[in-house]
């Protein structure tokens, strides 16, 4: 799970308030009371809004039969403790897959490269591309949730020059601002 806070940015809340405007749109196909009310959980520095991300490391093979598994990189699974868990009924597709980019300027374009994902620092600027889905729980009742398809390191100099060191780890909180990019399929 990822949390990024805009820390009260206009572009960041302008994106807030399309992910609400999302939910409500989602709310619609939905029985009344089978789609759980998604909340939105303030910054603990700062109070301000906040989008949580959930991905999955794997899917289970009756949620995509026709799936086909790919191979976690070695920056994500190192020691290789998340290929280990691959069985028959489970395993990591194209959808539980996060890019991680870095931008750089060239001439006058933009360039984006394939940096590994220990090298994002709280404090970075990040810009991200995600999507909605709808889980089915096993209350029969349906949960809205952000998937992150690509996170772009934008610039890291306030992470340089900031207290926080540390690489980023599920439970952490990276301050970002985001430019409206959505996923469209």
């Amino acid at each position: 799970m990822i949390t990024l806070s805009g820390l009260g940015t206009d572009s960041f809340e302008h994106t807030v308030d399309r992910a609400n405007e999302v939910f409500t749109k989602f709310h619609r196909f939905f029985p009344e009371n089978k789609l759980q009310e998604w909340s939105l959980t303030p910054c603990n520095w700062t109070g301000t809004r906040t989008l949580t991300f959930t991905n999955h490391y794997f899917t289970q093979r009756h949620e995509a039969p026709l799936t086909q598994a790919i191979q976690f990189s070695t920056e994500v699974d190192p020691a290789n403790i998340l290929t280990d868990m691959i069985t028959a009924m489970l395993f990591h597709a194209d959808d539980n897959k996060v890019a991680y980019y870095e931008r750089y300027k060239e001439d006058l374009a933009s360039v984006h490269c394939y940096i590994p994902p220990q090298t994002f620092c709280l404090g970075d600027i990040i810009d991200v591309q995600f999507c909605f889905i709808a889980y089915r729980m096993h209350t029969k009742q349906y949960v809205l949730k952000l998937m992150l398809y690509s996170i772009t390191l934008i610039e890291a100099k306030f992470a340089d020059v900031s207290k926080h060191t540390d690489v980023i780890t599920d439970a952490d909180v990276i301050a970002c601002t985001y430019r409206n990019t959505f996923r469209r399929n």
